[in-house]
């Protein structure tokens, strides 16, 4: 899953480049091919629907800090479940760490929908907007340090 982060991540990267709308040079038409690229690389249902995930999340806004499963991720937002009530088109934050690589993923998004779900749960929609955020972990040492005199 590691790779579907990261794709997600350098596109949603390079469309927030492109729309912020610098000046015309070679990163803008780096970032177009970048863009398409990553665009072909998804079926048309997986950009409709997204790609089936199972990935542990943490939705966080000024008032939340509520671990979800994000279930379905694609170029444009992922679908959460077990998500608190969040109002449409309310402001979060989806964090999804990569412990492998010791790296927290932190998607700025929009509450898109909101549904019930079979277990009695809600699955949370999010649309993907602005810069994401990667943040590089160090993992913890399992051997303990002497302290210094």
């Amino acid at each position: 899953m590691s790779q579907l982060l990261q794709l997600v991540h350098k596109y949603r990267e390079a469309v927030a480049r492109r729309d912020t709308g610098h000046p015309a040079d070679r990163a803008e038409s780096a970032d177009a091919g970048l863009i398409k690229a990553i665009e072909a690389e998804f079926s048309d249902a997986e950009r409709r629907e997204g790609r089936g995930v199972a990935l542990e999340g943490l939705l966080c806004s000024d008032v939340l800090f509520d671990r979800v499963s994000v279930t379905r991720m694609n170029l444009a937002g992922c679908v959460c479940r077990g998500a608190p009530r969040v109002a449409e088109g309310e402001p979060v934050e989806i964090r999804i760490d990569d412990r492998d690589r010791a790296l927290s993923y932190r998607f700025k998004a929009q509450a898109a929908w909101l549904a019930d779900d079979v277990d009695g749960g809600l699955t949370l929609g999010l649309a993907f907007v602005g810069t994401p955020l990667v943040l590089r972990y160090r993992r913890r040492s399992t051997a303990a340090k002497p302290l210094a005199a």
